[in-house]
């Protein structure tokens, strides 16, 4: 009955007749198919079942319109504007639809998109904008789009079907007027009675009519969650909902519903969805969904232990296979799986060399005699360390790592020196506690699941140490830098014509693909709140003249075990970069004022600063801005310099450099310290190196 009177209904709309050809493009569980099938079906009319592939494709659908000789259509704005497009890209096609109707529904209509289209095709078919919903069988009211609605700036809905009634009401129930902005109730023939089985909600919905309704006397309306107003005209313009529902494409989503499923992830704190427009302006057009969320800093340290071992597992697959059999390396120089991110090639040997000396040099500094290498790997570090060691103790995950080093190790002269064990960073078990003066992770924190994971890993290092011993982290990615290093990966070698949304669009894939843990220097600046024994850290940049992803981009802490004494650089004199702005400045008022200690702040860093600027000009870009513009446009700038020339300077007027990062990222900090001072940081421990922009509360959010 619902589906005869929609159509008589409806019939100063549209009167379905024979020899129509409808399409239907809609799923069976759209009530929009009911309007399309039984609209052909029971008037004589063809009806052209559309594949789903066909529409999803506006160029395919166009060229069935054309070939099956489509004379009434019935579309989603959404899905009509794309169609518009493919339609505008190939003219000749497009003037042989042979269209008599479009028929709009599902959501809100702009008639000012339609002009261009309607008057490119002379036959002008008739452009039907009905309102409805499932409650209310599909359609209930319809308006003919004419000249005045191109221009207008409004979504007009019309006037109801002959069977039908339509009422603005405020939250009272009575009529405003016209307008006036109210909630639309529909009454009439075609109004449902409510939903199967759910009774409160037929309650909140389906309401008793108060009003007069021809033909249906004592009847219930439905309330719309729309809000509309009445014209002048005597026509309904459509302006909102008055409640969060949303409708994409003709869905009706509930924003709410989508908000409660993000929140019942355990990381997630607080959450927001919103429908923004597609081209950035707030219209009622082509829409998508966008959420937002607030994480929860306390769940981000939360343990999961069957992701975690998922990913223990593949880093395990991973080095069994890269350090397994033999190998024509000499012990300490298999340099195997060192590749450089931004071309895929091995990183040049002799930059790698550099990397490990210096490596050396910091845990040297440390003066170790009973050492724990956490992640041994090949044996870069040990086959440099352990000759200086009295133990060298080695675990690792991978099983053939470790007996191919066993192997090579077992023939040195200091080999009896050596303990190795096959078992994961977390398990300690068989390693003596308060033992270790030097506990090493270079190079293995980044591949841990989680920063839950490496806490426990650091406590279990803490209990490891002798009291004054040091925990060596070489290596750490900085989370800061993620954007500024993806960008630089992925614009490496951009497509030709490529643009700044291609690009970002590739940017934010490859970051949201990130599988390794990076650690933003706050991190451990956050650490004595979940470490309790330790009392000092220490965060450098390291000490290479090679410019690479890793002398740019990674770093080195040293966290120091209680009881020792420690040397806070945290309130240091300071010299702020801008007002120097070249070495020379720089060497001059070091030797006119010879300070004991400085910390210039601020400096640029050369290797890190164009990639910085690059990933602010993506952020800025318009959408279509040609990617080699931008890069043609940065350049780095003349008081950048590199961190060895610091070193080199130093070196050159009496003084010791210690290098960290700025807060502002592509910014470092450079501490100059008198070479005549007592050599007190061979006795103290160095602390607060690096100076975050506030107070950081916890390390959460900083992984």
């Amino acid at each position: 009955h619902n589906i005869t009177q929609l159509f008589t209904s409806m019939c100063q709309g549209l009167t379905p007749a024979p020899g129509q050809v409808w399409t239907q493009c809609h799923s069976y569980a759209f009530d929009f198919s009911v309007w399309e099938i039984w609209g052909a079906l029971l008037h004589g009319g063809r009806l052209v079942v559309v594949p789903e592939a066909v529409t999803r494709s506006p160029a395919d659908l166009l060229a069935l319109l054309v070939h099956e000789r489509v004379t009434v259509l019935s579309q989603t704005p959404s899905a009509f504007y794309a169609l518009q497009a493919a339609d505008a890209a190939q003219p000749e096609l497009g003037r042989q639809l042979e269209l008599d109707a479009v028929v709009f529904g599902g959501e809100a209509l702009q008639p000012q998109r339609l002009g261009a289209w309607r008057d490119n095709h002379p036959s002008q078919p008739r452009l039907i904008n009905m309102y409805g919903i499932t409650e209310t069988t599909v359609h209930a009211s319809f308006r003919e789009i004419v000249e005045h609605d191109m221009h207008s700036g409004v979504s007009p809905i019309g006037v109801p079907g002959s069977a039908g009634a339509l009422f603005v009401l405020d939250a009272g129930l009575r009529p405003v007027p016209t307008g006036v902005a109210g909630e639309l109730y529909v009454a009439g023939a075609g109004a449902g009675v409510g939903y199967m089985r759910r009774s409160g909600l037929t309650a909140a919905r389906f309401v008793a009519c108060p009003f007069s309704v021809a033909g249906a006397p004592g009847t219930r309306m439905y309330r719309t969650g729309d809000v509309v107003r009445w014209g002048a005209d005597g026509q309904l313009c459509y302006v909102g909902r008055a409640d969060e529902q949303v409708k994409i494409r003709g869905y009706r989503i509930e924003c709410a519903e989508i908000e409660s499923l993000l929140t019942a992830h355990p990381r997630v704190a607080q959450a927001a969805v919103l429908a923004r427009a597609t081209d950035g302006t707030e219209g009622v057009g082509d829409r998508q969904l966008v959420g937002y969320v607030v994480l929860d800093q306390a769940a981000l340290l939360a343990r999961e232990a069957k992701r975690e071992a998922g990913l223990v597992e593949q880093w395990r697959g991973v080095y069994d296979g890269l350090y397994a059999g033999p190998t024509q390396a000499a012990l300490g120089e298999n340099f195997g799986g060192w590749t450089s991110s931004y071309t895929g090639a091995a990183i040049p040997l002799d930059e790698m060399r550099e990397w490990r000396s210096a490596t050396v040099n910091r845990i040297s500094a440390l003066t170790p005699q009973r050492v724990l290498e956490i992640g041994v790997g090949s044996g870069l570090l040990l086959a440099q360390l352990a000759p200086m060691c009295t133990e060298y103790w080695g675990t690792d995950l991978s099983a053939p790592t470790i007996e191919t080093l066993h192997a090579a190790a077992g023939s040195q002269p200091w080999g009896d020196r050596v303990r190795l064990a096959v078992q994961p960073a977390h398990i300690a078990d068989g390693l003596p506690q308060g033992h270790f003066d030097v506990v090493v992770l270079n190079s293995v924190i980044q591949y841990f699941p989680s920063a839950g994971y490496l806490l426990d890993v650091l406590a279990t290092a803490m209990r490891l140490l002798a009291p004054g011993g040091a925990l060596f982290l070489g290596d750490v990615r900085n989370l800061t830098l993620l954007r500024a290093f993806t960008t630089a990966i992925v614009a490496h070698d951009p497509d030709a014509h490529e643009t700044a949304a291609a690009l970002r669009a590739r940017i934010r894939r490859e970051m949201l693909a990130e599988q390794e843990l990076l650690l933003a220097p706050e991190f451990f600046t956050a650490l004595p709140q979940h470490l309790g024994d330790l009392a000092a850290v220490d965060i450098q940049l390291k000490h290479l003249e090679s410019v690479n992803e890793l002398s740019n981009y990674r770093y080195d802490v040293v966290l120091r075990k209680a009881p020792i004494p420690v040397h806070s650089l945290a309130d240091l004199p300071t010299q702020p970069w801008q007002q120097l702005n070249n070495l020379t400045a720089l060497a001059h008022y070091l030797q006119s004022r010879q300070p004991t200690q400085l910390r210039v702040t601020g400096i640029p860093h050369a290797g890190i600063w164009p990639d910085v600027a690059l990933a602010h000009a993506l952020t800025e870009a318009d959408d279509h801005a040609p990617i080699h513009q931008l890069r043609a446009a940065i350049s780095t700038p003349d008081d950048a310099v590199l961190p060895h020339q610091c070193h080199q300077l130093a070196q050159q007027l009496g003084y010791t450099t210690t290098l960290t990062w700025s807060p502002t990222p592509g910014l470092i900090d450079v501490i100059y310290t008198r070479a005549t001072q007592p050599p007190d940081d061979a006795i103290l421990a160095l602390s607060e190196v690096y100076v975050p922009a506030g107070a950081v509360a916890s390390v959460a959010g900083y992984a």
